[in-house]
C-alpha cells in the first residue's frame, strides 16, 4: 500500500517558480514593444525566450505569430499558434487566424481543413462557411466552393458580397446559367453593389448580349462611377453593340469611358489595351502603338498586344528591334499557350513585312498548331458534317422551292448582303459601299447564323407565312436601328453563305454581291491571321482547304437557283486594278446613283472590326495579290488550288 507522500507524489501540485514568470513577463513586454515598433526579428526572440520559460504562456504565441506574420513568415506563424495545444483546436478565434495565416503562405489545403473544422465548431456563422468557400474556390473545388457559399447565402442573405462570390465559384465552374440566375437576384436586392452589375453585365457580354451588358455597366457606373471595371465593361459592350447606328459614335463614347478608366487607374494594363484597339478600330494607329506600348509596360506578357502593335503599319528591317523583342519573349517562355500563338503571329507579320518569307511563315505554322491544339480541345472541325450540311444545304434549297415561297417574302430592298470567303475583300467592299451617303454598313451581323439554328433545315418543309413575317421583321428592325434612315444597310458576314437560301427566301429583293479572291491568296490569308474566335475550319492547311472546296460547291449551286439580277460577283483582284469600274458596278446593281465619295473609301470614319481594319484605311494597294508567290516553296496543301483560278 502506498503511503500518503507517495500518493502526492504520483499527482503533484503545479508549483511556480515566481522569478521565472516574471523573467517570461518581462520578456514578453519586451517582445510586445519590439513588434509594435517594427522590429520584428527582436520581436520573435524575445517572444520565442518567453516560451522557453512559460510554454502556457498563451500572449507570448500570440506575439510570436504575429512577429512572424509580419516579418514574411506566415506559415511559421500558423504553427506557433497550432503549438498553442488543445485550445488552437476549439477556439474559433485561434481557428480562423491559422487559416488565414495558412491561406496567406500558399497552403489553401492546409487551410482548408482547419477552416473545416471551424465550421463545423460554428455551422451557424456566415462567414465562416464564405471563408471556406472562398478557400474551395482558390484550389479550384468549385463543386465544394459553390456548396459553401450557398450555405453563406442562405445564413445571411443580404449580404450582397456572398452572392458575388457564390456568381463567381459558378461561373468558374462552368455553371455560368446559374450564375446569371444569382447575379440578377443580387442586383435586384443590392442595386448598389457595382460589382454584381459588371458580373452580370461581363456574363450577358459572353451571351452576345451586348445591349444588356451595356446597360448593366450603366447600372454599375451609377452605382460607383468610379468603378474602372464598369467603364471598361461599358466601353467593349459599345464598341461590340450591333444595335448602335453605323457611325464613329459609340467608338468614341468607348474611347471616353477607357480614357476615364485610365485616369482612375493609369496601372491598369487592360485599359490601356483596349484603348489600344478601340483606337485601332478608328483607323487611328499611331496613337493605338502608343496605348499598346503602355499596356505592355504594365503586363508584358499580353500575346494579343503584341500582335496588335506588329499590324499598325509596315515593317521595314530597321525594324529588327521588335523582331528581336518578340524572339526573346519566346525563348523565356512561362506564357500562356494563348498568348505564345499571339507572338508568333506578330513575329510572322513582321517578317513577311521585311521580306523574310520562310521565316515568316515558319512563324505563322508555330502559332497555327497552337491554335490548333487549343480549338481541338473544345471544338475540332468535323468535316463530314461541314458536307453533310452543305449537300442538304443544296437538296432542300432549290428552284422548286424558291418558286414554293417567292409570294411570301418580303419585298424590302433595304437589306444588302455582302458575302463570300473569309478574306476574300468583304470587308473593303463594304468600306467602299458605306461610303456612299444612302448606305450603312452594319459590320459582320449574327442575325442569319442565329436564325439558322432557329430554323433547323429538318424545318424548313414548315417555312410559310408566319416564319416568313417574324424573321423579316426582326431582321428590318435591326437593320434600321444600325442603318438609320440610309436606303441600304450591309451585312458582311462571310459565313451567309451558309445560310443564303433562307436569306434569299425572305427577301427575295434584296441584292447580294459575293466577293470572290485567288483561291490560294484567300486561304493562305485565312492562315496567317490569329482570331479571337476562330471558324471550325481555321489553323489547319487541310481543314482550311477542304472548306474552300465546299464552299465553292455551294456558291455554285446558289449562282444556279439565285438569278444574276440579284446576285453579282465581284472579284477582288478587279476591284483593286480596276477600283472605279468596278464600284460604279456595285452601285448600280444596289440602284443608287452614282457618288464619287465611294472613290474615297480610306476616309471612311466608321469603326472597322475585322482583321482587314489596317488595309482599309489605305489607298487600294496591290501588295496582296498574288501573294501566294512569296511562299510559294511552302505553300503545302494550299497549292492544290492553283488551278482553281488563273495564277495572276
Amino acid at each position: 500500500m502506498l503511503h500518503g507522500r507517495s500518493r502526492r507524489n504520483l499527482c503533484p501540485t503545479p508549483v511556480y517558480n515566481q522569478s521565472i514568470l516574471s523573467d517570461a513577463s518581462d520578456l514578453v513586454q519586451a517582445a510586445y514593444t519590439a513588434c509594435v515598433e517594427g522590429q520584428f526579428a527582436q520581436a520573435i526572440a524575445k517572444a520565442e525566450a518567453a516560451l522557453s520559460r512559460d510554454p502556457t504562456n498563451e500572449r507570448a504565441r500570440m506575439i510570436l505569430g504575429q512577429a512572424l506574420d509580419r516579418s514574411g513568415q506566415p506559415a511559421k506563424a500558423a504553427k506557433a499558434i497550432a503549438d498553442m495545444g488543445p485550445i488552437a483546436e476549439t477556439r474559433h478565434d485561434l481557428l480562423q487566424l491559422r487559416s488565414s495565416l495558412l491561406r496567406k503562405a500558399g497552403l489553401r489545403s492546409e487551410a482548408i481543413i482547419v477552416a473545416s473544422k471551424l465550421v463545423d465548431l460554428k455551422p451557424d456563422d456566415a462567414d465562416f462557411h464564405a471563408s471556406l468557400g472562398l478557400l474551395y474556390m482558390e484550389v479550384g473545388r468549385y463543386k465544394e466552393s459553390v456548396s459553401a457559399l450557398q450555405t453563406s447565402v442562405a445564413l445571411r442573405q443580404n449580404e450582397a458580397s456572398f452572392r458575388y462570390n457564390l456568381a463567381l465559384a459558378l461561373i468558374l465552374g462552368k455553371r455560368n446559367e446559374e450564375a446569371v440566375s444569382v447575379l440578377t437576384e443580387l442586383v435586384r436586392l443590392s442595386p448598389d453593389f457595382a460589382l454584381g452589375h459588371v458580373c452580370l453585365g461581363e456574363e450577358l457580354a459572353k451571351r452576345g448580349q451586348f445591349e444588356a451588358a451595356a446597360e448593366s455597366a450603366k447600372m454599375a457606373l451609377f452605382a460607383d462611377p468610379r468603378s474602372v471595371q464598369a467603364h471598361i465593361l461599358l466601353a467593349r459592350s459599345l464598341t461590340e453593340c450591333t444595335a448602335e447606328p453605323a457611325s464613329a459614335l459609340p467608338e468614341r463614347e468607348a474611347e471616353s469611358h477607357l480614357r476615364r478608366a485610365i485616369r482612375l487607374d493609369p496601372f491598369s494594363s487592360l485599359a490601356h489595351s483596349m484603348l489600344g484597339f478601340n483606337l485601332h478600330q478608328s483607323g487611328r494607329f499611331p496613337e493605338a502603338e502608343i496605348e499598346f506600348e503602355k499596356s505592355l509596360q504594365l503586363n508584358p506578357r499580353q500575346g494579343n498586344v503584341y500582335y496588335g502593335l506588329a499590324v499598325c503599319r509596315k515593317h521595314t528591317l530597321e525594324d529588327g528591334s521588335r523582331i528581336e523583342r518578340l524572339h526573346k519573349l519566346l525563348a523565356v517562355g512561362g506564357m500562356a499557350p494563348i498568348d505564345r500563338s499571339y507572338i508568333h503571329f506578330a513575329l510572322g507579320k513582321i517578317l513577311e513585312d521585311v521580306g523574310n518569307y520562310e521565316a515568316a511563315l515558319a512563324q505563322f505554322d508555330s502559332g497555327n498548331a497552337i491554335m490548333l491544339e487549343l480549338k481541338n480541345a473544345r471544338r475540332p472541325f468535323d468535316q463530314n458534317r461541314l458536307e453533310s450540311y452543305v449537300q442538304d444545304t443544296i437538296r432542300l434549297f432549290d428552284e422548286k422551292f424558291f418558286e414554293s415561297v417567292h409570294s411570301i417574302g418580303s419585298i424590302s430592298r433595304l437589306p444588302l448582303i455582302v458575302l463570300g470567303m473569309m478574306r476574300s475583300g468583304t470587308t473593303l467592299v463594304e468600306q467602299i459601299l458605306s461610303c456612299h451617303p444612302k448606305i450603312a454598313g452594319a459590320g459582320e451581323l449574327t442575325f442569319w447564323p442565329d436564325c439558322a439554328i432557329e430554323m433547323s433545315l429538318d424545318r424548313i418543309d414548315q417555312f410559310g407565312l408566319p416564319e416568313v413575317s417574324d424573321i423579316a421583321h426582326r431582321y428590318l428592325d435591326l437593320l434600321r436601328r444600325i442603318g438609320g434612315e440610309a436606303q441600304r444597310v450591309t451585312d458582311k458576314m462571310p459565313q451567309n453563305t451558309l445560310y443564303l437560301g433562307l436569306i434569299h427566301a425572305v427577301f427575295p429583293e434584296a441584292k447580294i454581291i459575293h466577293c470572290r479572291r485567288n483561291p490560294v491568296d484567300t486561304c493562305l490569308s485565312i492562315y496567317t491571321t490569329p482570331y479571337g474566335i476562330s471558324p471550325d475550319f481555321a489553323h489547319s492547311r487541310k481543314n482550311i482547304v477542304s472548306a474552300f472546296k465546299q464552299y465553292l460547291g455551294l456558291m455554285e449551286h446558289w449562282r444556279s437557283v439565285i438569278p444574276s439580277t440579284h446576285l453579282i460577283e465581284v472579284d477582288y483582284e478587279s476591284l483593286v486594278t480596276e477600283r472605279e469600274a468596278v464600284t460604279r458596278r456595285m452601285i448600280e446593281f444596289v440602284g443608287l446613283n452614282w457618288d464619287d465619295a465611294c472613290m474615297h473609301h480610306e476616309s471612311n470614319l466608321r469603326s472597322v472590326k475585322t482583321p482587314s481594319r489596317w488595309q482599309v484605311r489605305q489607298p487600294i494597294y496591290q501588295s496582296s495579290i498574288s501573294r501566294w508567290k512569296r511562299f510559294e516553296p511552302w505553300l503545302g496543301e494550299f497549292g492544290e488550288l492553283l488551278t482553281l483560278h488563273p495564277t495572276t
